[in-house]
């Protein structure tokens, strides 16, 4: 079966992309960056544009009047086990790059097969489609056991009711995965929550560090950014910028964010929106003798409560 690498488009889809501009050692280039040499599909929508692979639809198209998907099919080989790194841009629509496919129909350039979703809503991108076949097959994050019987076992993925506002938040794209974490949860409900926020949070620490802003300030601007205030309208999903701001302000303070600490000496502030209550805690962190020392204290802004309150310190751990 010949592995084709390809692109779909639905109405009002402009996408590029990019197969590596420079060939990393131990990958082979698919495009020249110039034209579609080694390439197949309909012309009347595929172009090379600024060394990109590169096309476009419009609700007048041939493809919107007719319902179909055409796809640009790579044509020089048929790999083994492989890696595949590009980079894209979508502008409206949904595309994607199949995988593991066959055309089934050579004058629409109609593929079936495996596809790795590209949209341009964080809503489908990333997840398992099989074109012209099954369809969804597994969603970002999802482990997926498909039986002789054709039944889905699937686990992992998802988000629940409370988390689902984060699909609206920019630049914020939560899953979860199977993968093992080897690092205890502790009795907190929601170990999966607790799990993700450790990265996540780390990872905005990373962004407040390198944009040289202050971690507390970078963290109330980021989530007041484009977010709507639901709280108290919508009882299921109830997140409020106001109140995880508050909650971030009320843990800064109680920490004694902002003064200078002893030689040796550090803390750290990360907050989170789960199970309908907004919580901060704060991580002071000694270092003595190559030692590391940690206490967490923690804010916790249940759904009944308008003000926050704060917890006792708790023990650290070595």
């Amino acid at each position: 079966m010949k592995c084709s690498f390809n692109l779909l488009f639905l109405p009002l889809a402009v996408i590029s992309l990019s197969l590596t501009a420079n060939a990393e050692e131990g990958f082979v280039r698919l495009d020249n960056g110039k034209d579609l040499t080694g390439w197949k599909g309909d012309l009347e929508f595929w172009s090379v544009q600024d060394g990109a692979l590169t096309a476009k639809t419009t609700l007048d198209s041939r493809l919107t009047k007719e319902k179909y998907n055409t796809f640009l099919v790579w044509q020089d080989g048929q790999p083994a086990d492989f890696e595949l790194k590009l980079q894209y841009k979508i502008v409206g629509g949904n595309s994607g790059v199949q995988y593991r496919s066959r055309v089934i129909d050579d004058a629409k350039f109609i593929v079936s097969g495996y596809q790795a979703d590209i949209d341009s809503s964080p809503k489908y991108t990333g997840m398992n489609y099989e074109e012209r076949a099954r369809a969804f097959l597994a969603q970002r994050g999802e482990k997926v056991t498909i039986g002789a019987d054709g039944k889905k076992e699937v686990s992992g993925g998802g988000l629940t009711e409370n988390l689902k506002f984060s699909t609206i938040a920019p630049n914020l794209r939560r899953a979860t995965t199977m993968m093992p974490l080897m690092i205890p949860t502790g009795p907190w409900r929601a170990p999966g929550d607790n799990a993700q926020v450790f990265a996540q949070q780390g990872f905005m620490h990373e962004l407040s560090t390198a944009a040289g802003r202050d971690h507390v300030a970078f963290l109330i601007d980021a989530v007041n950014r484009g977010v709507p205030e639901l709280a108290p309208k919508d009882a299921k999903v109830n997140f409020s910028p106001a109140r995880a701001s508050a909650v971030i302000k009320l843990c800064a303070e109680k920490a004694g964010w902002g003064k200078k600490l002893p030689q040796g000496r550090g803390l750290g502030l990360a907050w989170c929106y789960s199970h309908a209550g907004h919580v901060a805690h704060d991580g002071p962190a000694g270092i003595s003798r190559g030692e590391v020392g940690l206490t967490e204290r923690a804010t916790w802004f249940p759904r009944s409560a308008w003000e926050p309150t704060l917890d006792a310190p708790r023990p650290g751990w070595n």
